[in-house]
């Protein structure tokens, strides 16, 4: 019984490029898949590896972050979550939360 062929080599390439930071695109290209679904099903993440990758894109400063929501926003949403009950109009809400967002 084969655990590893060269089958897994494909699955291989395609983790570590995708990885790497080689656009999807390029790999399959060089891969011969024909749509996104089907590369993702020879990408194989876990957490280390998503790890690694916020590390390269940070440059080995502050981790990636969003940025804090300014205060007067969280008032904003605040206030809106406080009138939220079993009369309220929902998509009214929402509509003013998306306001906020722009």
């Amino acid at each position: 019984m084969t655990i590893y062929g060269a089958h897994s080599l494909r699955h291989f390439f395609a983790t570590q490029a995708l990885s790497a930071g080689i656009p999807g695109e390029i790999v399959k290209r060089i891969t011969g898949h024909s749509s996104d679904a089907m590369l993702e099903g020879y990408e194989h993440v876990d957490a280390a590896m998503i790890s690694g990758l916020a590390a390269k894109l940070s440059n080995g400063k502050q981790p990636l972050a969003l940025p804090a929501p300014q205060a007067d926003i969280r008032a904003q949403v605040r206030a809106l979550a406080a009138t939220l009950n079993g009369k309220t109009c929902w998509s009214k809400v929402k509509k003013e939360l998306m306001e906020i967002a722009k």
